[in-house]
């Protein structure tokens, strides 16, 4: 990689480079680039219009190719009346009111960090197909189909027999097997599966999926063969039969080229990022100061941050805000997220440096960014601004939509947590002692509650390790994890659950009452009533005051050009920098 140097001189050659336009593709646009998509009178749209637009604002996730005419027209329709209200707002001087500046100042931070990286980093990357087949041939192993199995399985539950006579019968099923049973009628006879999944054949799962004393003994055992039992603490024992099993294959590289020119792209790509950032540290003085976050109540407006040149200071209360949006609280989660926050800042005042947001390179991307949330700003004055429905309106809209006003089932539901305590350096043997001593604890306690009446509640404040006292309210089945939604379903009123898994810890649950699901009263859905019956009349009144612009402005619309557009940057995907090049070059 060529070496990038930003001492003063330096950013004012790069800067002169960004003024004239960054490089020769942009110097000769190709002349499709200034093609009409749609006209109107006073205006049109261009297929670069088109093209900044789609690049900073959507990506081709949102395109369906099945669906393209469709979206074409859409977007022409949507990108059109956007430039034609961004225009009318500029007439009546919207781009210095407070509000829309307060608006677009984050947003125009943020995309010139951006693209100042694609301009500086990814775009002048160039991956030629014998790098990439190196790449490939040096990391065949990431090219690789897994292999999978899928097996059927006789259950000996532990909870239905107790542990001793469930090991028994294990053991007795596995000796019929060995003297010739059939696996398919000993199963019938044997298993503690529930009876919906009593014959399931169980996968396809890849290496790594299953538990690991688990996966050894199926990938050990021979297709069509019974292994032997394997305990599975703490629910029982097993008996596996392998179904089917497929090796893994390596992709060949013309399978794999799409994906290795990506993952050559990443990996070039993160380099080229860090010693971009590098070279710009070594370039400016950059002042930190850490010790703050060993004071207490430190004064928000001390600096923590400083950089030359460029007299960038940066206060502390500025980064605890930062960091709470983010959600980093502790010492290490703040201390972590300051070596990021502080690579943007430097990035932030090389872009304040070089004039970026100056340069023709940013003004032709940002623009439809800028287009997008002054004409929107300008709909919120003109339009928005006179939308108040009556009270009459929000009933009709409250009875037409009742399923929108519908509130899930509620169930009350209290519960305990018991970490499971893993001793320092644990084998795989250890840990599942730990487990298994966790469970039990569990099992213990709700023999207690269930059989001798002892408080679940007295129970939770003395044993659980999470701090919510036990009860957990009325919560929507919907909203609960899935290991608790499944748990939590099969419970009758007043039933305490079996402990159940959720990371590194085991649950127990008491469930109490449901209340069904049902639609809200209007009395009580009113204020959302409100609130959605205005969405609705403003998106009504938007779209017609849209139609009737477009109209009056005899509005043209060209599908062919933009359609074009849209398939070369759909050939330009599978190759990351040259998505953002001229498409009319490259593809």
């Amino acid at each position: 990689m060529k070496k990038l140097s930003y001492g003063i001189a330096p950013i004012l050659i790069l800067s002169g480079l960004l003024w004239s336009g960054c490089s020769k593709e942009e110097e000769s646009p190709s002349p499709e680039l200034q093609g009409i998509v749609a006209s109107w009178d006073g205006g049109y749209l261009t297929v670069a219009d088109c093209l900044h637009t789609f690049r900073e604002l959507y990506t081709l996730n949102d395109v369906n190719p099945q669906k393209l005419e469709e979206f074409v027209l859409q977007a022409g329709h949507e990108w059109s009346s956007e430039k034609i209200l961004y225009e009318r707002a500029l007439e009546r001087q919207l781009d210095r009111d407070p509000v829309y500046l307060d608006r677009i100042r984050p947003l125009r931070e943020e995309y010139s960090m951006n693209l100042l990286i694609r301009h500086e980093v990814d775009e002048p990357i160039r991956l030629t197909e014998k790098e990439v087949r190196r790449f490939y041939n040096e990391h065949k192993d990431e090219f690789m189909v897994p292999g999978s199995y899928s097996y059927y399985r006789i259950f000996f539950s532990n909870e239905k027999h107790g542990p001793e006579e469930a090991q028994k019968r294990a053991k007795e099923c596995w000796q019929k097997l060995e003297r010739g049973g059939n696996f398919n009628e000993l199963l019938d006879e044997y298993t503690d599966t529930d009876s919906r999944k009593k014959y399931q054949l169980w996968g396809p799962f890849r290496p790594g999926d299953r538990p690991a004393e688990i996966e050894q003994v199926i990938l050990e055992t021979p297709v069509k063969t019974h292994s032997p039992v394997v305990e599975t603490p703490p629910s029982g024992y097993m008996i596996f039969y392998p179904e089917r099993k497929k090796e893994t294959e390596t992709k060949s590289f013309e399978d794999s080229k799409r994906t290795a020119y990506q993952q050559l792209f990443k990996r070039t790509r993160e380099e080229r990022l860090e010693a971009f950032l590098e070279e710009l540290a070594a370039s400016y003085q950059v002042t930190p100061h850490p010790e703050l976050f060993d004071e207490e109540d430190v004064d928000n407006e001390k600096i923590l941050l400083k950089i030359e040149p460029g007299n960038m200071t940066v206060s502390w209360g500025e980064f605890v805000k930062y960091a709470e949006a983010r959600g980093a609280k502790s010492r290490a989660e703040r201390l972590e997220l300051f070596e990021h926050f502080g690579k943007r800042k430097l990035l932030l005042n090389h872009v304040h440096q070089l004039d970026f947001t100056d340069t023709q390179y940013f003004k032709d991307r940002f623009r439809p960014v800028e287009r997008r949330v002054l004409s929107d700003y300008f709909m919120e004055l003109t339009i928005d601004a006179e939308i108040t429905p009556t009270e009459e309106e929000v009933y009709q809209f409250y009875e037409e939509n009742l399923e929108a006003f519908r509130r899930p089932a509620m169930v009350e539901a209290w519960h305990i947590t018991k970490a499971i305590n893993y001793p320092m350096n644990a084998s795989e043997q250890d840990k599942l002692n730990a487990e298994s001593e966790t469970y039990n604890q569990l099992m213990a306690i709700r023999t207690l509650i269930a059989e001798q009446g002892h408080s679940f509640i007295t129970w939770a404040h003395r044993f659980s390790d999470n701090p919510d006292g036990g009860y957990l309210g009325y919560v929507s089945m919907l909203d609960m994890p899935p290991e608790w939604s499944s748990v939590v379903a099969r419970l009758e009123d007043g039933e305490i659950s079996q402990p159940f898994r959720v990371e590194d810890s085991f649950e127990m649950v008491l469930r109490g009452k449901l209340d069904e699901s049902g639609v809200l009263k209007y009395e009580l859905a009113q204020e959302k009533a409100y609130d959605l019956c205005r969405k609705s009349q403003i998106a009504k009144a938007r779209a017609a005051h849209i139609e009737e612009i477009l109209s009056q402005a005899n509005y043209k619309f060209d599908y062919k050009p933009l359609a074009d557009l849209i398939l070369r940057l759909f050939k330009l995907d599978s190759e990351p920098p040259k998505y953002y090049l001229d498409p009319y070059k490259y593809s």
